[in-house]
């Protein structure tokens, strides 16, 4: 039997597939790591992350929105500058258009999926 291409995933498995295409970067040390997107040395060819996931453990962070996107940013505040972090639960993700993270706690490690 032939395979249908994409018509034979799930919408589930799709979203899956779509995620991480376009590669990812691992964010996190032994110290506090800031990052921003075409900014940084090391993250000088990425444009925004589309998603964050915590990895090895829960992870406390902030992350800015794109300039130009709607939404707030991710904090308890809604706002980068000023904003506490939040925890991103051991395997959760956290989805939308960030172009800075900020890693809080010492051995905190986020895999950012590139947009």
């Amino acid at each position: 039997m032939a395979h249908k291409g994409i018509k034979e995933y799930t919408a589930e498995e799709i979203s899956n597939i779509a995620v991480g295409q376009s590669g990812f970067d691992i964010i996190g040390a032994d110290t506090v790591q800031t990052v921003e997107a075409g900014v940084t040395a090391g993250y000088l060819d990425v444009k925004y992350w589309i998603a964050l996931k915590a990895v090895d453990a829960d992870a406390e962070c902030t992350a800015r929105v794109l300039a130009g996107v709607a939404g707030d940013d991710f904090s308890k505040t809604g706002s980068y500058d000023v904003g506490e972090r939040l925890t991103i639960e051991n395997g959760d993700t956290i989805y939308g258009v960030f172009d800075k993270i900020n890693t809080v706690s010492s051995g905190d490690f986020i895999i950012a999926y590139r947009g």
